[in-house]
């Protein structure tokens, strides 16, 4: 896992974050996705990440938040990107999230699962 930061940002206090997830994840992404959504409900998201073995054994998924924040999120949805290249991957993505009516600032999370050159984005409805 890797986290980026910038310490020119404006301070916000203390870092007080907290995660839930899990590895050793065995079932369909589509399921993975509902247990992260529902892990995300009524937090204050930070990020939200996943990845698999790439050879079908198991995988791993976390939701990164803000403690003691609560968040309204509203329904979190998301939709998924297949492509035998990167940059297809990522156009088709943006293509599915405009179909999807999805509008600046309700993007929250970007994942990845890098054997499958898989992209998948949760939406948020505010």
């Amino acid at each position: 896992m890797s986290a980026f930061y910038s310490t020119s940002l404006p301070d916000k206090g203390p870092l007080d974050i907290g995660f839930e997830g899990d590895g050793g994840l065995k079932e369909s992404w589509a399921k993975i996705y509902d247990k992260a959504a529902g892990w995300a409900q009524g937090r204050d998201v930070i990020s939200m990440t996943g990845c698999s073995d790439g050879g079908g054994g198991s995988s791993a998924c976390y939701v990164f938040y803000n403690k003691g924040v609560g968040g309204d999120h509203g329904t979190i949805e998301w939709v998924e990107s297949r492509a035998g290249r990167w940059n297809d991957a990522a156009d088709d993505l943006i293509e599915k999230l405009q179909a999807a009516g999805v509008q600046d600032g309700q993007v929250f999370v970007e994942h990845r699962r890098p054997q499958q050159r898989v992209l998948e984005v949760r939406r948020r409805d505010l």
